[in-house]
């Protein structure tokens, strides 16, 4: 679209609203906050920012305790289950993938990741997302792959320590949260 450094996809225009606008937001953040040399970083912390200014917009727009609210509310709490998950089956895979001995067949660590993988994508019917049984469905198809487990760490794995932050150092108040940031 040419507006942002990171391109903004015209299929996102029908994202939820909430989803766009933490995707926004994600997207100023780099602008606003840039630690060099330490993407994992940059890219989680623009994830909690987005999702932090997200729902703000959200009870802007709508009001707080809005249906609209509650619907972002809600698929943001399955999206963190989902999340959480996700980093642990990163660390398993990690875990397989050291088990290796430098003898080990190609295709025989290929079938241990692919069986660990399907094991995986089966346990999201069972994590206690609103839905778990459509994710399965959804990555039986097509089993995920390394980057899509990477992608995880790089966007996820330091949110817990973020909202602790937040709200020791700003009692959940984004914009003096961003002030502290810029200045740290």
């Amino acid at each position: 679209m040419g507006w942002l450094s990171d391109p903004v996809l015209s299929t996102m225009l029908y994202w939820q609203e909430g989803d766009l606008a933490s995707l926004i937001i994600h997207e100023l953040t780099h602008s606003t906050i840039w630690v060099t040399g330490d993407v994992e970083y940059n890219e989680n912390l623009a994830d909690f920012i987005g999702d932090e200014g997200a729902l703000l917009f959200m009870r802007h727009h709508y009001g707080k305790n809005s249906k609209q609210e509650k619907k972002f509310v809600e698929a943001n709490i399955d999206n963190e289950v989902f999340f959480r998950y996700a980093l642990k089956s990163t660390k398993r895979l990690d875990s397989l993938y050291k088990s290796f001995t430098k003898e080990a067949i190609e295709k025989f660590k290929k079938a241990k990741k692919d069986t660990l993988i399907l094991n995986i994508v089966n346990g999201l019917a069972d994590i206690g997302l609103y839905n778990g049984a459509k994710y399965a469905k959804r990555y039986r198809k097509k089993l995920p792959n390394n980057a899509f487990f990477m992608n995880f760490m790089r966007y996820r794995a330091k949110q817990d320590d973020f909202k602790k932050e937040f709200y020791q150092v700003s009692k959940g108040n984004l914009k003096k949260y961003i002030q502290y940031l810029k200045n740290k």
